[in-house]
Parts: C-alpha cells; structure tokens; sequence
C-alpha cells in the first residue's frame, strides 16, 4: 500500500518541483500494553486508591471531630492525599506579605510570553491558515517581540536566583550564617522529581490515547526521546545533551535551575561572611560563561543568538545544541538575581531620589529594548558585524536580566503595573503556588525572622 500512495503522490504532482514521500503508515493491530506502560498506569491506580483512601478518611474525620486525635501514623499519611483537603488549599487565594509583590506578576507575564512565542515557533504547521503570510512577518519590527522571545527564559532564571538568595539569606541570618546544604538541596529534588516523573510517565501512556495522520510528526519522535532518554530528566542531566533527543524538551530548563542551586548556598555562604569576596566571585562566574559563549560563537561561526524562523536550519540548530540549551549562558542572569536578592535583604530599608529612580527606569527600558529589537536585521537575513555579535551574544542574557530585576524591584512605583500584578496574581499564580501542597502538604516552614522579607515565597 505504502508503494502504491507513493506512486499516486508522483504521478499528481510529477508536474510540480517538489517529493513526495509516504512518512508513516498505521495499520489495524491488537491493542498492546508494554512493560513500562504496564508500570506507569499500575503507579496512577496506585495514586488513585491512595487519594480515595485519603479522601474518605477526611470525610470521616469532617464528621467525627473527636476521632481525629486518635489516628495513627498511616491514617494520617492517607489523609496527606485527600482531595477534598488539597482542593480546599488550592482554591485558598491569601497571599503572604512580601515586599517582592511584583515577582508575580512579573512571572506571569514572562510566562504568558513564552506560550505566545513557542505558538508561533513549534506550533505544527500544518495546522495553520494563511501560512504564505509568515514571510512577512519578519518585516516588522514588532515581531522581534515573538522572534528574540528567548530573553524570556532568563527572566525566570533571574527571579529563581532573586528567591533563593532571599530564603537562604533570612536561614543564615537566623542561623549564624550556617545552612544545612544537604537538606535544602534534597528538599529542592523532593519538590521537583515526583511532577517530573508523572509528566514523563504520561509521555509512556501517549501512544495509548492518540492517533491520526499527524500523531507520529507530533508525538511520536517524542515519545520515542522518552523511552530511550527518561533517566536523563530525572538525574537531571538532560541540559547536557542535543535537543533533538531530549525527553520533554522544556525540562532542560529544569535541570539548568537544579545546576544552579547547588551552587547557589556556597556562593551566598561567602557573600554572606565577606560581601566584597561574594561580588567578585559573582562577576568571576558571570565573566568565564561570557568568555565561554564568546569562544563558541566565535569558533562555531556561530549567530549571536538562535534566529527564530533562519533559513539555514542546521546553524539555528548548532546555536540552539551549542549555546541556548546549556546552563552557561543563562548562569549570568542568575547571578544577577543572586545580588538582587542579597541587595533586597541587606538594604531593605534603602530609598532612592526621585532622580536615581528616573535614571534607573530609563536606563533599564533602554537595555531591554536595545536586546529586545537588536536582533531585527539579523532576522531578515543580514549577517551580524563579528564584533558585535559576539558582544551580543556575550551580554544580553545578563543586560536583560539586569533591566529585568530594576523593574522587579521598583515596580510598586507604578500603580497601574501594581495592580496588574495583583491581577495576575490572584488569577493565574495564587491557584498554582498552592500545587506543591497537593503532594507536600507538610512542607517545612520558612524561619521567621523579623524582617519585610519574612515570608517571601521561594521556588
């Protein structure tokens, strides 16, 4: 069958320029469950009796008050996974005193960012209308907004070394400078591990609920990644390794933060002792990955950032395996979150003038419209100066992420962004900032100390 498509393929349009070929073919076979799948939905029935479980011992306590005292440990451990319990705290939309309120909506914003970027560069294009017009797209300017949207990422970067900077800062405070390493670190994998391990398992039971013309273009590669590669999510290792065989590509972001957190405590162990000692170690760090990303953009003849849309595949790829997908070039943004952080806990009683905020506020949107809108001729075709885009390549992850953090930090100055901030808060990250008590609903407490920051929320 597959010769005979192909021959029919050939012969209707053996007038126009282009092949043809036949790329999957399904055929009607017996419904089959492979060992791992078997594995993955005896865990998810496994889940579920346990939330039953739970569920009505809840129910059953909510009527019997007096017997609550009376459980042991088990009853207690099932009642962890009552939904009723966990649904009540997700709902639940108080938001703790900080001084950092902005992060949320700063996160939610670059979040929403980021989907509207990933909908135009790995959305299926065969799905789209009007796909023709796509190459005009590149003639406005405006568009560097959906093409230079990787900047996007290291926001995120920027605000997990902001929060860890300010959790940990407040326990050494408390603590005499000292910091359990170990603890936090496998607090850190015990928070992160369980979701990834459920997506990647959902990515084993995907050829289970689809099919279709298109189901091996969409999933089928990926969950082949998944197969042979799902250790790699888990150690994490998978920042490491081409893109192309990445199981669950956005998880090279998480494995990127997990790197970054094991060297986060010691870095603000030493700015926390000797602050002077702690900069230069920071700006040390931030210079070796600028002079790292500046050696392979050199060597490689490498763009000065992945081009969204680039006619010449293989170098967006090369960019892609070579510099974006690797923790290196993001390690600055972080840094710059790690002295925000600090700042915000040393000086949280500092103000500006009027004029340092003025200056501020033009210098950052400056920055950040600079490396939003520098990349627009590079987009239509126009090859990069070699000095400037090594220069590029070098700073802007770290210039954005500096401009970034000025808005975080001052954003209460402004009411308008103020109250988008609660907006998007209590519409979009309050319900999710509860996820975590679904699974940990016992999670240890943040060390009061009595500062503005007490109860920031890190992540």
């Amino acid at each position: 069958m597959v010769i005979n498509i192909n021959l029919l393929d050939s012969n209707v349009l053996k007038k126009v320029p282009v092949q043809v070929s036949v790329r999957n073919c399904e055929i009607k076979q017996e419904f089959h469950v492979t060992i791992p799948q078997f594995i993955v939905i005896s865990i998810t029935i496994g889940i579920i009796a346990l939330i039953s479980a739970g569920t009505a011992i809840d129910s059953y306590i909510s009527r019997n008050a007096s017997s609550s005292s009376d459980m042991g440990r088990i009853p207690q451990s099932l009642l962890a996974f009552s939904l009723t319990m966990n649904l009540k705290k997700l709902m639940k939309s108080s938001r703790r005193n900080s001084s950092l309120g902005a992060v949320n909506g700063v996160r939610c914003l670059s979040l929403l960012w980021i989907v509207l970027a990933h909908t135009y560069g790995f959305g299926h294009r065969q799905g789209l209308a009007r796909l023709s017009h796509a190459k005009t797209y590149m003639d406005d300017i405006f568009f560097q907004i959906i093409t230079n949207s990787w900047v996007s990422v290291d926001t995120f970067f920027m605000l997990g070394g902001l929060l860890v900077a300010t959790s940990n800062l407040k326990i050494m405070e408390s603590t005499g400078g000292k910091i359990n390493y170990f603890s936090r670190l496998v607090h850190r994998v015990w928070r992160l591990i369980p979701p990834l391990a459920a997506t990647v398992g959902i990515m084993f039971i995907l050829p289970l609920i689809g099919s279709g013309p298109l189901w091996a273009d969409m999933a089928g590669q990926k969950v082949l990644n998944c197969e042979r590669n799902w250790w790699q999510v888990l150690l994490p290792i998978n920042t490491w390794v081409d893109f192309s065989s990445m199981c669950l590509l956005h998880t090279w972001y998480v494995a990127s933060d997990i790197h970054f957190y094991c060297v986060a405590p010691l870095v603000l162990g030493v700015l926390y002792r000797w602050p002077a000692a702690g900069f230069a170690l920071l700006f040390f760090i931030t210079a070796i990955c600028a002079m790292v990303i500046g050696l392979l953009t050199i060597i490689y003849n490498l763009p000065p950032t992945v081009i969204f849309f680039s006619p010449d595949i293989a170098l967006t790829k090369r960019t892609a395996n070579l510099v974006y997908f690797r923790p290196y070039p993001h390690l600055g943004a972080y840094c710059v979150g790690l002295v925000l952080g600090y700042l915000l806990w040393k000086y949280h009683k500092w103000t500006l003038s009027k004029m340092c905020q003025t200056v501020g506020w033009a210098t950052s949107a400056t920055s950040c419209l600079a490396v939003l809108f520098a990349t627009y001729s590079w987009s239509r075709g126009t090859s990069a100066d070699p000095v400037e885009g090594v220069l590029y390549a070098v700073l802007h992850r770290t210039v954005w992420a500096a401009g970034v953090a000025w808005i975080t930090e001052f954003v209460g100055i402004l009411m308008i962004t103020l109250v988008l901030s609660i907006l998007f808060h209590l519409a979009f990250e309050a319900p999710f900032l509860k996820l975590e008590q679904i699974w940990f609903p016992e999670s240890s407490k943040p060390t009061e100390v009595k500062k503005p920051l007490d109860n920031t929320h890190a992540t």
